[in-house]
């Protein structure tokens, strides 16, 4: 019977890599200094795949300024992420010892040749070393989404994009610095192969000619030498048709092993400019896509309905046919579940075509699967015996009643919060729990600046990677909830206004979640019969006169971002009013700010969070590189706010 294998959609991420599973060793890493002429080994330590942090002391001779070498044997490609002595970095180029000074997944290459370093003033000789080996082959399929597959062939595409995304793309090698929510897709990728769990962010844009794709793929943060690719699949008039950039080659594009704004470390990026001509006449089309880069996976595909005790629909894997594979329940943090819940489950795997044109790697079916108890879980591997644990979405089981209970979480999402839920009401079963995955938008944001209320009450969340991800489990459900997540504080924008002076003065200021911001206005004097209307985020407020010229304004409760906007401020003599050229002129030409002033002066940008992102001093003309977005900037006693494009 064939079945078709629906390589499915992750729901959760969490930035941590899959450290020290249970894995047998592919080769081994070799830390030697440099004595009497000659490399001595001094540490040997075995490698699989996942990446391990191995500690040992060096012997007392081993004392003051050492030549150190790294070397690999066995195994396919080696890489390293950290290499310390005493707690310090070798002294290399710039590049080597970024890589190895931070335990941060920016991993560097190490080969059988070995990697060259120098420690200095070594007193302790404690040394820390986080590494991986790859096998010669991996085992591991690629990351598929939006994409059906049976038996070899890709049979239909199901993500839709419409050509009114106006926009092009630079095709250069350099990623462009694209903003993460104006991506047409954000996958949640899981490795089974070592790699870091992730996120791939696909961009589209066309013009008149061309259709422009951009993909930065957080898993893949390895080089292959060309076995990396990228591939978009586009429905041309009931045809399937697949462009392919592979990491070294392509016709349509070119790829990047580069460092971006969106994570710390280096990762694969792809960009490609495929001629409309070849994609059919439609305003809309049907789209899917592949990723691969040893970041490779185990797909299991999502349960239909699953109701307890019942026998549940045949659940398709996508693994080598050829080895031990075995299926484990698993709670949705992956953690597998002990107790037998999860009964029959023989495997099937037909003969017939390799799946997705590798070989050795066929579908198998489990059939005859029942779950005994309700709940939330995860479906897991057993690949002749290692446990792998994200390659399912979390489904649902229901009880056998009809009557089952349910209660309801609220999420709210204050602005600059993106979660992996959208707000609003959820559904969750009693007894249940709720795995929440979010991020602040501005990527300068880290824990302590995010804060996360549980019915009104403040509560702590996990921080998963440097300054990136956040995690929050409500574990179990047992009633109805509302979550609340914000930033602990946003910015209240006051203006420059010629004829009137703020208390305080005219600038940004931080101001902490839920609290009031006061300020007063006074009119200067032969701006006092001023009529005067003052804005916040466009709405009229009303304000506290004390006397004719002063006026006292409050923001009772301060949620987001708040731009003050002052109006009706005018001379008592409109004769007197004379228009003078302007000291400052900003311009935003080809993604860049154009800033050009009369005389000295310095500018500041903020996100709108106000967190400060730029300072310079300007005298005459001076372009500054900003990535998408919008920035308020301040120049000299001027505040502006301004979109920059790509």
């Amino acid at each position: 019977m064939r079945k078709a294998l629906h390589l499915l959609s992750l729901l959760l991420f969490i930035a941590s890599a899959l450290w020290g599973q249970n894995e047998q060793p592919n080769g081994k890493m070799i830390v030697e200094i440099h004595q009497d002429g000659q490399y001595m080994p001094v540490a040997t330590f075995p490698a699989s795949q996942y990446p391990q942090t191995f500690e040992a002391d060096l012997d007392e001779s081993y004392r003051g300024d050492l030549n150190v070498r790294i070397r690999k044997e066995g195994g396919g490609l080696g890489f390293a992420d950290l290499l310390l002595i005493d707690g310090q970095a070798g002294k290399a180029n710039a590049y080597k010892t970024k890589k190895l000074g931070n335990d941060d997944l920016d991993v560097i290459e190490i080969t059988a040749d070995g990697m060259e370093l120098r420690f200095t003033g070594v007193t302790k000789g404690r040394l820390v070393l986080k590494a991986l080996i790859e096998p010669e082959v991996i085992e591991g399929v690629p990351f598929y989404k939006d994409v059906i597959v049976e038996n070899g062939d890709v049979s239909w595409t199901l993500a839709k994009y419409k050509k009114q995304n106006r926009g092009t793309i630079t095709i250069d090698g350099t990623p462009d610095r694209l903003d993460p929510a104006d991506a047409f897709r954000v996958y949640d990728t899981y490795p089974s192969t070592g790699h870091p769990d992730s996120k791939a962010w696909i961009w589209l844009y066309n013009d008149d000619r061309y259709l422009y794709v951009a993909c930065e793929w957080g898993s893949d943060n390895t080089f292959d030498y060309g076995a990396d690719f990228f591939r978009l699949y586009v429905d041309v008039e009931g045809e399937i048709k697949a462009f392919t950039q592979w990491s070294d080659r392509g016709e349509y594009g070119r790829p990047a092993f580069a460092y971006t704004d969106l994570l710390p470390y280096q990762h694969m990026c792809y960009e490609m400019k495929i001629p409309l001509a070849e994609l059919g006449r439609s305003d809309e089309l049907s789209l899917g896509f592949g990723l691969y880069g040893t970041a490779g996976h185990w797909f299991v595909n999502d349960p239909s309905e699953v109701v307890a005790g019942e026998t549940m629909n045949p659940v398709s894997v996508a693994a080598p046919a050829s080895q031990q594979i075995g299926l484990i329940l698993c709670t949705t943090e992956g953690v597998e579940i002990e107790e037998n819940w999860l009964t029959g489950g023989e495997s099937i795997t037909p003969a017939g075509n390799d799946i997705i044109g590798y070989t050795g790697y066929k579908e198998a079916v489990f059939d005859n699967l029942k779950i005994s108890e309700p709940g939330t879980y995860k479906l897991g591997l057993l690949i002749n015996g290692n446990f792998y644990n994200n390659v399912s979405s979390p489904f649902t089981v229901l009880g056998s009643s009809a009557s089952v209970q349910t209660h309801t979480v609220t999420l709210e999402l204050a602005p600059g919060i993106q979660a992996n839920h959208s707000p609003g009401a959820l559904t969750v079963i009693d007894g249940s729990h709720l795995h929440l995955s979010f991020y602040a938008e501005d990527r300068t944001i880290i824990g302590k600046d995010v804060v996360l209320f549980l019915d009104g009450q403040e509560t702590a969340f996990k921080d998963f990677g440097p300054n990136f991800y956040f995690s929050y489990i409500l574990n179990p459900i047992e009633g109805d909830h509302t979550i609340r997540i914000a930033l602990r504080n946003y910015p209240v924008t006051l203006p420059e206004v010629k004829g009137a002076i703020t208390d305080p003065a005219a600038g940004i200021y931080p101001t902490a979640l839920d609290q009031p911001f006061h300020f007063k206005l006074t009119l200067e004097e032969g701006y006092d019969q001023s009529e005067v209307k003052v804005f916040a985020n466009g709405q009229l407020l009303q304000a506290n006169a004390t006397r004719s010229t002063d006026y006292n304004y409050t923001l009772p409760k301060v949620s987001g971002p708040i731009e003050i906007a002052i109006e009706g401020v005018a001379s008592n003599d409109p004769t007197g009013n004379t228009v003078l050229p302007p000291a400052i002129r900003l311009n935003v030409e080809d993604g860049k700010l154009k800033v050009v002033s009369q005389k000295a002066m310095d500018i500041r940008i903020y996100a709108p969070t106000g967190t400060l992102k730029a300072a310079e001093r300007i005298n005459g003309t001076q372009w500054i590189a900003l990535p998408t977005g919008v920035y308020i900037i301040r120049i000299g006693n001027e505040t502006h706010k301004l979109w920059i494009n790509p």
